[in-house]
């Protein structure tokens, strides 16, 4: 723009000068300045003026040097008034641009600090999802553990106890027996609950015992009638034995075990007997 105010005014000098040379010109004593006027076109007579434009022709000189002064003045104020303008115009354009680029340096600035929270948080959240997943395992793994250790640790307990017992017993030479089974169960009144000492159980347990099927003294480790009770349990339901001795029920796994080793220690049969809706019985016994 520096440039263009430049050539502009070089412009403006050399009219300027040009216009002075031809009026200096001008001013050199020519006999031009007389002018001939024919006043009567008459063969016979002719009538002719001569006029002098010397004065006429300094004013008109004079006029049009001060024409072309005022209007190269106005030219020129113009042109300042045209590049003050155009400076305030950069001058504006400038601080708007200095000012969208702070904008943007700003936004870029808050889009990458949310872009680094944004990242923070999915981070913590994964860890956050990850320490979840581990306790969780841990807790399954630990849950599992204890379940099994305290398994082993009754079994073993119950084992030692029995043992024990089964020792002083040995050595007291016990005077009454009790039943391992409902077999050995000496006062029988018919099909109902007795306790028996399955393995010489200190504590002995309470079960159904049948006196009907096969010449009785069948102990009932499960009964189903009616479908009352739910079957649809878990572990520790199956372990411990659950439902009513008089109705539906399973015996135990625990109970059953000791039982068993009752059995195979004196030979017992196992008896299975099935029915359905209909009443249909199936049976099967096992020696």
């Amino acid at each position: 723009m520096q440039h263009n105010q430049e050539e502009i005014i070089m412009l403006t000098i050399l009219i300027y000068g040009f216009t002075l040379c031809v009026l200096v010109l001008s001013d050199t004593p020519n006999s031009s300045d007389d002018v001939e006027v024919q006043l009567l076109d008459n063969q016979n007579a002719p009538l002719v003026a001569t006029l002098d434009m010397s004065k006429a022709n300094k004013r008109v000189k004079q006029f049009v040097s001060d024409t072309i002064e005022a209007k190269m003045k106005n030219i020129e104020d113009t042109v300042k008034s045209k590049q003050f303008v155009s400076d305030a115009l950069e001058e504006k354009i400038k601080t708007i641009e200095n000012t969208v680029k702070s904008k943007q340096f700003v936004s870029d600035a808050l889009e990458a600090k949310m872009k680094t929270i944004e990242d923070t948080v999915k981070s913590n959240q994964f860890l956050s999802n990850a320490v979840e997943a581990k306790m969780k395992d841990l807790e399954v793994n630990l849950q599992s553990q204890m379940a099994y250790f305290e398994r082993n640790l009754t079994d073993q307990l119950t084992e030692y106890i029995n043992e024990i017992v089964g020792k002083i017993d040995g050595e007291n030479e016990k005077c009454i027996r009790r039943p391992l089974d409902c077999k050995d169960v000496k006062t029988k009144k018919g099909n109902g609950i007795y306790k028996i000492y399955p393995n010489h159980a200190e504590l002995g347990f309470d079960v159904y015992c049948d006196y009907e099927i096969d010449n009785g003294g069948w102990t009932v480790f499960q009964r189903r009638i009616n479908g009352k009770t739910d079957f649809y349990r878990g572990w520790e339901a199956y372990e411990n034995g659950f439902g009513d001795l008089e109705a539906e029920f399973w015996l135990g796994r625990y109970v059953l075990k000791l039982i068993i080793l009752v059995m195979s220690n004196h030979c017992l049969p196992t008896h299975v007997r099935v029915s359905d809706l209909m009443s249909v019985c199936r049976r099967q016994s096992y020696p």
